[in-house]
């Protein structure tokens, strides 16, 4: 639906998930990649939104021919639940959406452009040098491999990229679960630094009793799996709205409490259904 072609980074073998779905499925990091292709390419044809209406995890493991290779990706958080029955892809838009493609497009052929050029003005250069020597004994060595060496370069510069991005990325935390006698299990002090450090005005505490309290009373439709992805969800919108709130300056409670309309918060006022919306 998408396109036909997909985009994957250079540096997707060496992605610390690949390892850890190696693991899990105990299939070579190389098999892992192949598996992933055959995903996301699958995923591609079938959805716009990252979205897989009406998919589940056995359609998946049929699709990249391995059982279990679902229930890996959830591990991961590169696989989750939508709310609805569905399978959700996180980031879907960064990576396969059509203006991510149209983006990657632009950066290619702008590249080759200035390859082009860069090649051109060298091709000159050898020329201009060649008609102005008088004798080929007295001619100085050209180089005219610097086009390749320029490219050379450019491919080091994208690689190291990518290798600072993925070494920027939070490390990954220990699983969290919830269940309706204990409630949340799993929280660590890494969590709620971390928590802390991204949201910064969402009361991690205040938030994590009114989501245990939204569990319990919507069996139907909280996750069963993967609450690390959807704490985080749901904290992003609760930071994003408290963000707004500041701006327009209708944010009464300093210490987060977001009362706006038609925000999926955790205002008291707000009936959690509302508030939160199908996880």
């Amino acid at each position: 639906m998408a396109g036909s072609w997909i985009l994957m980074r250079s540096a997707l073998p060496d992605d610390l998930r690949v390892h850890a779905l190696s693991e899990l499925t105990e299939l070579p990091p190389d098999a892992v990649v192949g598996k992933l292709l055959r995903f996301w390419a699958w995923a591609n044809e079938n959805t716009r939104d990252g979205v897989l209406r009406r998919a589940t995890d056995k359609l998946v493991d049929d699709q990249v021919g391995h059982p279990g290779f679902a229930s890996a990706l959830r591990t991961v958080e590169w696989l989750d639940d939508d709310g609805d029955g569905s399978l959700l892809i996180p980031d879907f838009d960064v990576y396969n959406s059509k203006s991510a493609k149209n983006r990657a497009r632009h950066t290619r052929i702008v590249g080759e452009q200035r390859t082009n050029q860069r090649r051109g003005s060298t091709d000159d250069q050898v020329s201009q040098a060649a008609r102005t020597t008088r004798a080929p004994e007295c001619a100085q060595p050209v180089r005219a491999d610097c086009a390749p060496k320029e490219r050379n370069k450019e491919r080091e510069k994208e690689t190291k990229k990518d290798e600072d991005r993925a070494s920027a990325r939070p490390p990954l935390l220990p699983r969290i679960s919830w269940n309706p006698d204990d409630g949340w299990s799993g929280i660590t002090t890494e969590h709620r630094t971390q928590w802390s450090r991204l949201y910064p005005l969402v009361p991690i505490d205040r938030f994590l009793a009114t989501m245990d309290g939204w569990c319990r009373d919507n069996p139907n439709k909280r996750p069963r799996t993967k609450f690390n992805a959807a704490l985080t969800r749901w904290l992003g919108r609760e930071q994003a709205q408290l963000e707004m709130n500041a701006k327009d300056g209708s944010n009464d409670d300093a210490k987060g409490t977001s009362r706006t309309r038609g925000h999926r918060g955790i205002d008291e006022s707000i009936p959690i259904r509302r508030r939160i919306g199908e996880p």
